[in-house]
């Protein structure tokens, strides 16, 4: 059974791959500081990270 379920994954992990990736969340930016800034201020109290999805907590730990 597991055997087979690899045979078949071959062919198609690109798309399987392709898929997985679409559906994952990325960051899209975090304030305050601009997207890859070198330093940070250790005095920050609050970062705001934002997401180009909503995240979904049935998916599993956030």
């Amino acid at each position: 059974m597991v055997a087979q379920f690899y045979r078949s994954l071959a062919p198609r992990i690109t798309g399987t791959i392709s898929s997985f990736h679409q559906r994952c969340v990325h960051v899209t930016g975090m304030q305050p500081f601009p997207n890859h800034t070198p330093s940070a201020d250790p005095g920050t109290k609050e970062l705001v990270i934002t997401f180009d999805k909503p995240l979904d907590p049935e998916a599993g730990p956030s």
